[in-house]
């Protein structure tokens, strides 16, 4: 049986996870005011915490990077679509044109599929294409 992509960083870091939260508990309890404990210097971790920790943050290194709210949406809805339909507006906004950028330079959608990006005249153009795409 083999693991879906993806399975080992989530069960790396859960393994991690699980062994810092059952120490926090084991060493503060519950009492705690909702919160499972109080933040501790990554010094005062125990050895083993830190090694889990460390093992971890080198096998799966982080691919996040930092975005705005514009840069956010774009990107989940271009890894989704098919067609893309966008169209003027004031004030303007980055979304259709990174998507215009990105189908152009050829970047493809978690399908695999370089999405068809086409710009309507206006909201209605835009809303009449996505309701004729359904």
């Amino acid at each position: 049986m083999s693991l879906p992509r993806g399975a080992i960083p989530i069960a790396a870091a859960s393994a991690a996870g699980l062994v810092l939260a059952k120490y926090l508990h084991d060493r503060h309890g519950s009492s705690s005011g909702g919160r499972l404990a109080e933040p501790i210097p990554f010094e005062q971790l125990p050895p083993e915490v830190i090694q889990a920790l460390r093992k971890a943050a080198a096998e799966h290194p982080s691919k996040q990077e930092p975005a705005d709210g514009c840069t956010a949406a774009v990107t989940v809805a271009y890894a989704f679509a098919e067609t893309i339909f966008i169209f003027p507006i004031t004030p303007t906004t980055p979304l259709g044109e990174t998507a215009d950028q990105w189908a152009v330079a050829g970047k493809t959608n978690s399908f695999g599929v370089v999405p068809k990006v086409q710009q309507m005249q206006s909201e209605a153009g835009a809303v009449a294409g996505v309701h004729g795409t359904l």
